[in-house]
């Protein structure tokens, strides 16, 4: 069984467990604190995060995490809007995108995960 898919089928429900709550997700800032200014992702004030901020946060900023993490996001943000947004930022911060969606999308990256660990 690959590893790489497990790790962030992993990654990706710690991103959804973090993000669960509409409180807990922002559009326009990596992440913000209780006071609403923007802060690092890692910071201890951080309160809310944006899906790449999110992202960071679970991630610790592995590079190998976050390669594989964005890339599986990335297919399920294309399918999710129809290949018209396939970053996460675009895609977080659209005045379109809702809280629901972007739970889609990280439920849709973890189905993504588990049939590439089935392959």
């Amino acid at each position: 069984m690959p590893v790489a898919p497990l790790l962030a089928e992993q990654t990706l429900k710690n991103l959804r467990k973090l993000l669960a709550s509409e409180d807990r997700w922002v559009q326009g800032s990596l992440a913000v604190g209780k006071e609403g200014s923007r802060v690092s992702p890692r910071s201890s004030d951080a309160c809310r995060w944006c899906l790449h901020g999110g992202l960071i946060l679970v991630t610790d900023y592995s590079p190998y995490l976050l390669r594989e993490t964005v890339s599986t996001l990335a297919t399920a943000i294309s399918e999710h809007s129809r290949g018209l947004q396939e970053f996460l930022s675009r895609f977080n911060d659209h005045e379109t995108t809702s809280h629901k969606d972007v739970l889609e999308v990280i439920d849709a990256a973890i189905l993504l995960c588990k049939k590439k660990a089935e392959q």
